[in-house]
């Protein structure tokens, strides 16, 4: 599947139209950066860190961006400044299986390879993105404490 960046929406974009990952900026300025992967209306939520002095994601020296993640399936809320009231755009989630738990990071991984960070890039074609998890973050799939 095609993902690409749509800056205009602040978005991932898929060759699904059902499929896309909203890039949030933080509701609080203290947590890491926030995503939401919406599948068709199954809506996951990710964070790098929920403080921002231990969001462990880096830029290489060549260039490319590891996104570190250390929550996924996490409640996302954002202010809606139209109705003036709190919006939820993904709730905690638990997996059903391993095999969804793989498929939707996997997803993720795919899609986020084609943002760095840089909302307004020069050269999307340039652009080099990778998804990893924090140590924590893996052990918390291997034992499958993501699932139901």
């Amino acid at each position: 599947m095609g993902w690409r960046f749509n800056r205009e929406t602040v978005r991932i974009e898929s060759d699904d139209r059902n499929m896309f990952v909203e890039c949030l900026v933080p509701h609080h300025p203290e947590v890491g950066s926030e995503f939401v992967l919406d599948m068709g209306g199954k809506k996951i939520g990710f964070r790098t860190a929920d403080d921002w002095q231990d969001d462990t994601s880096e830029r290489l020296s060549d260039g490319t961006k590891i996104w570190r993640f250390d929550r996924v399936g996490i409640l996302v809320i954002r202010w809606d400044n139209e109705t003036r009231k709190p919006v939820t755009l993904a709730k905690e989630h638990k997996f059903s299986s391993r095999e969804e738990q793989d498929e939707v990071l996997r997803t993720f991984a795919d899609a986020l390879a084609v943002f760095d960070g840089n909302r307004k890039p020069d050269d999307p074609a340039s652009i080099k993105a990778r998804v990893e998890f924090t140590d924590r973050m893996k052990a918390c799939i291997e034992a499958g404490e993501l699932l139901k």
